[in-house]
């Protein structure tokens, strides 16, 4: 009988994966936003006495949110066609890759977060609701991670499959995609039925076996 996790690994592993494009993708347009922002000169003497400047955190996190679209991207794309690209298709790849964007994430989240600890003092601007938002993406984004990399990484060092393809590490059902229409799910080990013989077949044989029999 199989377990839950076989039946719906897969399915929550590209779910995942999903939500993380999503959020990268969320993260660049309010980093560009904050930097478009704080690049030029302003009317508000308070802020940096109205000098241009960026936020280094902001740009940290910026570059993470480029790195999460184009990994995310790949591996979506392995899971989704199942094609076999040579290292980027490997468990190695995907587990080094998710081990390096969790500890940029945490970083940039972090960074972030001690330089705004707390902006419920002027959540009537609309640059502190963007500064809100866009660190509970970063939140978000390191989060999805951490729920990929953990349970990846466990699967590969207890079964020693580093070198193997990444397509069934969370469960034995392959996503079969196709660019003209969705896919279908099937269990790994599942064996094609048999045709079902059709009338005339059924016909010629039993003529074959009377000739047989005179």
């Amino acid at each position: 009988m199989e377990s839950t996790f076989e039946r719906f690994g897969a399915v929550t592993r590209l779910g995942l994966y999903l939500a993380f494009i999503l959020w990268s993708i969320l993260l660049f347009f309010l980093c560009i936003a904050r930097i478009n922002y704080t690049d030029h000169r302003r009317n508000e003497p308070s802020l940096n006495g109205g000098a241009p400047f960026y936020d280094p955190s902001v740009v940290e996190l910026l570059v993470c949110s480029m790195l999460g679209m184009a990994f995310g991207g790949i591996m979506l794309r392995n899971l989704w066609f199942r094609k076999s690209h040579s290292f980027l298709s490997t468990n190695t790849f995907e587990i080094v890759g998710l081990a390096v964007l969790w500890l940029l994430w945490l970083g940039g989240a972090a960074a972030a977060s001690t330089v705004w600890p707390d902006l419920s003092w002027c959540v009537q601007y609309q640059p502190c609701v963007v500064l809100q938002v866009l660190m509970a993406w970063a939140w978000l984004g390191w989060i999805t991670l951490t729920l990929l990399l953990f349970p990846t990484t466990f699967l590969v060092f207890s079964r020693g499959h580093w070198a193997e393809e990444c397509f069934d590490t969370w469960g034995h059902r392959k996503f079969e995609g196709s660019l003209k229409g969705a896919g279908t799910w099937r269990r790994e080990d599942e064996s094609t039925p048999p045709p079902v013989p059709s009338k005339s077949s059924i016909r010629n044989g039993k003529m074959r076996e009377a000739g047989g029999m005179a």
